[in-house]
């Protein structure tokens, strides 16, 4: 974005952010660009960060009531906002210069099982980049998947195909990584540490993490494990593996049930299989997390930063 600069009646410019599912990782995008240009006069629009198809779909119908008469000198929009649809239910936003931001794309979002194959969510991203004027991806990855994801779906398409949709859209877009706070360096580092920075949902793959953790708990590697979880509120959870117990997790982390666990207390073991709620085949248990500390029947220690909370469920499909 260009350094703030008046209008032509001399006021701050007027900018319209809209921001339709105010999860962890849009609210913090919406929240540091706002304060980036504290000069613009921002308005801001956005729904919580939950009924995800919903979302997608019905946040012109929330927002219907809710554009006063001002007409905004710019929009600002997340790629969860139905932006085709939003200009077509208010005509006097048709020349407003809007810039579309993907902080990710439904083309390459993973899927989980049991979800719809509903092409609903893509097709409300492709008519958006359509109608902005400015299509802005946070990654080149994010960029070349959405084009490639247009193309593809454009094959399915049985007739009355319009050529160069992926093009078009190429066209109007650019690069524009999400700004990060610098971090001050540090005078020494931990080579064993290892962290998990994600939250635990299917579309991280979690399951492939934790298998990785207990392979290298099984070869007798030593490391430390740092994890946010999210359990009411977010903790800070510290695991060191065991290299004589193979344990692969806190009684606080969602963790494997089966043959690779039977060595440790810390598994309960499962009566009973619940299909779907892993891709490997494993069934995560729920318990609360320890006191202040745990050992197994060896000698590695558990300790957790926080008292109280239970264990996080299996996440399952967001939609």
């Amino acid at each position: 974005m260009t350094e703030p600069s008046p209008n032509r009646e001399g006021r701050p410019r007027r900018f319209l952010l809209l921001s339709a599912y105010r999860a962890d990782s849009h609210r913090r995008w919406a929240d540091g660009l706002v304060a980036r240009y504290p000069a613009f006069d921002w308005r801001r629009l956005e729904l919580p960060g939950r009924h995800f198809a919903w979302r997608i779909r019905g946040n012109p119908l929330s927002w219907l009531y809710a554009f006063d008469a001002a007409v905004p000198d710019a929009i600002v929009a997340t790629s969860m906002v139905d932006l085709a649809t939003i200009r077509g239910l208010n005509p006097r936003f048709g020349r407003v210069p809007t810039l579309l931001y993907f902080h990710e794309n439904q083309f390459a979002y993973p899927r989980s099982e049991g979800q719809t194959t509903s092409i609903d969510a893509q097709m409300v991203q492709l008519y958006a980049a359509l109608a902005a004027d400015r299509v802005a991806f946070n990654s080149e990855y994010n960029r070349a998947s959405f084009l490639g994801g247009v193309d593809a779906l454009m094959q399915r398409m049985p007739d009355c195909v319009p050529d160069g949709l992926a093009e078009r859209i190429e066209a109007r877009s650019e690069l524009l990584p999400v700004p990060v706070d610098a971090v001050a360096p540090v005078t020494s580092r931990d080579p064993r540490l290892i962290v998990w920075n994600h939250r635990w949902e299917y579309d991280k793959d979690p399951d492939l993490f934790t298998e990785a953790m207990i392979r290298l708990a099984e070869r007798g590697v030593s490391f430390r494990l740092a994890f946010w979880v999210r359990a009411g509120r977010a903790r800070l959870l510290r695991w060191r593996g065991c290299a004589r117990c193979s344990t692969p997790g806190s009684t606080s982390m969602p963790r494997p049930i089966g043959p690779a666990t039977r060595r440790c207390s810390a598994a309960r073991p499962s009566s009973s299989a619940r299909p779907g709620t892993s891709s490997r085949g494993w069934r995560y248990s729920r318990r609360s997390a320890p006191a202040a500390s745990r050992s197994c029947p060896t000698h590695c220690a558990i300790r957790s930063s926080s008292q109280r909370g239970t264990g996080i469920r299996p996440a399952t499909s967001r939609r």
